[in-house]
């Protein structure tokens, strides 16, 4: 069978470094709004603090101002002028000001030594070789007004430090670590980390047997970790030992294989049930005036070859849609057609929301979803999907016009709202000659693009759930999640795999994918369907990002970590807020690829910052 061909030929080379790359020590230092780097010491380092100021300058951009009579502040910025990133926590402690009568206020913690520091780079974050935080304003009181010889006196000592890591210095004390257990499990995140280790040990003997396709790190019905197989058919269970390395496996039926594919027709979903939706000239920002494309338009995988009729004459216009944005915080779902359907496909008011349809304007025929709004340290907006949608699965070209609706949609050459700026090739096993799995070579963790944003052209909010929030959640087995799509609008489900290692069909290649979520919506539906590619998986409670979605199989949905999708690009999601990141870096524009992150990495975006594996990796940075 091609599957099996294809499964054995990528894991050649696995199982000849499998020995070298499955131990603990992987580390990429992933996280949720800034850009995370490789720890620069061993767990014990964390254990007291670290004094770095010299290697970082502080920087005071401005005399001691009184903004009222109590109230006074100096503005700093701190420099990393080392020839190596720093990896965050990096605070700046105040020993003093020469004023008596000064007290630091606003505070973000205390060093082992009781000095009160102040945050400038979260424990997520890199302070990169050369680059220059954006000023804090670092505030002070006073019982009394402030004579101006006391503002002329002052002058502030401090250090530059990384604090010690309270959990570890709490687990060294012997002191009980309240996260240890998973939320809502009976398991701990130690157990996690184990069980992927078993899941990436014993993969490449398990993707040899006929009828598993992927794996994954799912639970039983009673709730306990298990290595999870996606399967062909029913029953492969029963030809494999039950265990493997004392851990049970499980089974799910996905059919052949894993598909991304963008939608092709016109066809939405919801509530289970197929709608067909008004017809609409075929777009793009090639196509002739009665709709149709010219022959020199590429399009996307697995794109349509039968024409899409005209729209007829009472088909809805942009009049009759209503999509509020609720300024940058929430947003309403007036966005309908007849018999009360959201529809996502039309073209929406500007600014538009997130989640409604968009693509590659050379993409004729062919539609996919906007997943989200994103900022970078200078302010730039950007949105965000997937490399098969805004890129075309890389055949695009930097700057190619990005369009709301699609093309497949009817957009044309006066829907643009963005320019293709980055976005991420993928590693072809064709191309390469086979999979260098322990480094990351020929394996994939992302398909994901970004484009530059025409200044007010999209919103921050979905039509339904609002705004999504910058803070990434670290995904959990069995977490309510929840997103809004081209084609299926609004759907809920949970998170059934962490850690999904399974080859993916697109039309360029079958391409493998390592350490993704895997995710079923509620009441037996999927929770995508062809067109959603792109949509930003969100918490159900709280909008925090879990994953940017690409692909499906059976009943099941795929997405890359959003963790390393942001850090790939240096952004952070754009809840609305205006507030710019401190950490992150400015985007790309190259569209070349990165530094590939190794399935050993990829397991630390499952796990809070504690129960990571420490040593040195392959981490992945924007650039």
């Amino acid at each position: 069978m091609k599957q099996s061909t294809f499964a054995l030929r990528f894991l050649l080379t696995w199982m000849m470094a499998a020995a070298v790359s499955l131990p603990a020590g992987f580390a990429a230092d992933p996280d949720r709004p800034a850009i995370p780097a490789e720890e620069s010491g061993t767990d014990a380092s964390r254990l007291a603090d670290a004094d770095l100021s010299e290697q970082v300058e502080i920087i005071v951009r401005s005399d001691l101002r009184s903004s009222t009579r109590t109230s006074h502040g100096v503005a700093v910025s701190l420099k990393n002028t080392s020839d190596e990133d720093l990896a965050g926590p990096i605070v700046l402690a105040v020993d003093g000001t020469g004023v008596e009568a000064l007290t630091l206020a606003d505070t973000n913690g205390e060093l082992t030594d009781g000095a009160a520091y102040i945050e400038f780079v979260p424990e997520t974050g890199t302070l990169r070789s050369g680059q220059v935080t954006r000023s804090r304003r670092i505030g002070f009181t006073s019982e009394e007004p402030l004579p101006l010889a006391s503002r002329r006196a002052f002058e502030l000592s401090a250090r530059v430090v990384r604090p010690a890591d309270a959990e570890m210095v709490a687990a060294a004390e012997g002191q009980p670590d309240e996260e240890d257990l998973v939320p809502g499990k009976s398991y701990t995140w130690d157990d996690v980390r184990h069980v992927m280790d078993v899941q990436l040990k014993h993969t490449p003997e398990l993707l040899k047997h006929e009828g598993i396709v992927g794996t994954a790190v799912g639970e039983d019905s009673s709730g306990n970790l298990v290595v999870l197989l996606y399967t062909m058919r029913r029953g492969v269970l029963k030809e494999l030992p039950g265990s493997v390395d004392g851990v049970d496996l499980g089974q799910e039926v996905v059919g052949d294989r894993f598909r991304a594919r963008p939608a092709t027709d016109r066809v939405v979903r919801r509530d289970g049930k197929t709608i067909a939706l008004p017809p609409v000239a075929r777009g793009g920002v090639n196509a002739t005036d009665d709709g149709a494309a010219d022959a020199g338009d590429v399009a996307d995988a697995g794109d349509a070859t039968d024409a899409v009729a005209a729209a007829p004459a009472n088909a809805p216009s942009e009049a009759s849609i209503d999509i509020s944005t609720g300024g940058e915080s929430g947003a309403s779902a007036d966005l309908v057609v007849s018999d009360g359907v959201l529809d996502p496909t039309e073209r929406c008011p500007r600014p538009v929301p997130i989640g409604v349809s968009a693509f590659n304007g050379l993409g004729a025929g062919s539609a996919g979803t906007l997943g989200c709004r994103c900022i970078d340290s200078a302010g730039t907006q950007y949105i965000l999907s997937n490399t098969h949608v805004f890129a075309l699965e890389g055949l695009a070209s930097i700057g190619d016009p990005i369009l709301q609706p699609s093309p497949g949609d009817g957009g044309g050459a006066d829907d643009v709202i963005a320019n293709l700026v980055d976005f991420q090739p993928y590693f072809l096993p064709s191309a390469s000659g086979g999979s260098d799995f322990a480094n990351g070579e020929g394996v994939n963790v992302m398909d994901a693009a970004l484009a530059e944003v025409v200044p007010g052209t999209v919103g921050a909010a979905s039509p339904t759930y609002g705004a999504p929030s910058r803070d990434v959640a670290t995904p959990v087995l069995g977490m309510r999640v929840q997103k809004f799509g081209r084609t299926t609008g609004q759907t809920t489900g949970k998170i059934t795999g962490l850690n999904v290692t399974v080859p993916v069909a697109f039309s360029v290649d079958i391409i493998v994918f390592v350490g993704q979520i895997a995710y079923q919506g509620d009441a037996a539906r999927p929770m995508t369907d062809a067109g959603d590619s792109g949509s930003l998986i969100v918490t159900e409670r709280d909008n925090r990002p879990v994953a940017l979605h690409f692909a499906g199989g059976g009943g099941s949905s795929l997405g890359n970590p959003i963790g390393a999708v942001l850090n790939r690009f240096n952004v952070i999601v754009d809840d609305g807020s205006g507030e710019l990141p401190i950490a992150a870096g400015v985007s790309g524009t190259t569209g070349g690829a990165v530094a590939p992150l190794t399935p050993g990495d990829m397991t630390n975006f499952f796990l809070p910052a504690a129960h990571r594996h420490r040593e040195a990796g392959g981490a992945a940075r924007g650039k």
